[in-house]
């Protein structure tokens, strides 16, 4: 049995000392993790349902709910480089201190078009599950804002690097719907653009620019650079889009 053949591949528990920590459904095979298992409190990879372990029918020892209300969950995509480019991305946004800028510049050497500026210090992170609306929770690969301070001016900023997986229909439908609801901007990067260009980060100048060929959702709608994309409003419309703009870079 593979993990995508599998309803809850991955299960999480706190561990005596409040750290996260994991079960994965082939580590069920030993007796001794699976008679272990039994006595945790599980919940799955999204921390939201509880889980526990059974035989199915077949033999196979695995993770099951018996929640009939659980949260579609976009798990995204686990591949060195998907994860590399995610890496870099958060390493450069903390060189970002207090009072930097989003800006748009629509290609290289060309005037820059600030949209928000002076920015405190965010708080950034990697993995981040959060709560889009009642059926959805989605994973965003990095994630920054200031908490309870967020504002119009202020908006929450969250970066999803493509490389072979897009967003479900469900997750890319709540990402929509939040940035309607609230300030908050959600940038792609794709790995078969080079580094640091799609969404440029300038440490000197204290600068997050993004180009005229850079995706993002924002306000309800689909954006290219500064340019609203009202025709795209799933997930596999922006596959089409971005494999028109990109199809001259190759993997």
């Amino acid at each position: 049995m593979h993990m995508a053949d599998v309803e809850h591949p991955i299960a999480v528990y706190w561990d005596g000392f409040g750290s996260r920590k994991q079960i994965n459904f082939k580590d069920l095979e030993d007796d001794a993790t699976y008679t272990d298992a039994q006595q945790k409190e599980l919940f799955d990879e999204s921390e939201q349902v509880r889980v526990n372990v059974r035989v199915s029918s077949k033999g196979l020892r695995h993770f099951y709910s018996e929640s009939s209300g659980a949260r579609s969950f976009d798990r995204g995509e686990n591949n060195p480089a998907h994860d590399n480019r995610v890496g870099e991305i958060r390493n450069r946004l903390l060189t970002l201190t207090g009072g930097w800028s989003i800006a748009f510049q629509y290609a290289a050497n060309t005037p820059q078009t600030v949209l928000f500026n002076q920015l405190p210090a965010y708080s950034w992170d990697t993995e981040v599950t959060r709560i889009l609306d009642s059926s959805t929770l989605v994973r965003h690969d990095v994630y920054g804002d200031i908490g309870i301070r967020m504002s119009v001016r202020k908006p929450s900023l969250a970066i999803e690097v493509v490389h072979s997986h897009y967003p479900e229909e469900a997750s890319f439908a709540g990402m929509i719907s939040e940035t309607r609801r609230i300030p908050s901007i959600i940038l792609f990067d794709f790995t078969r653009v080079g580094s640091n260009s799609l969404i440029k980060i300038d440490e000197k100048s204290q600068t997050l620019l993004f180009r005229s060929y850079t995706f993002s959702i924002s306000d309800g709608s689909v954006w290219q650079g500064l340019e609203r994309r009202p025709e795209i409003t799933t997930s596999a419309d922006l596959q089409v889009a971005a494999d028109n703009v990109y199809k001259k870079w190759k993997r």
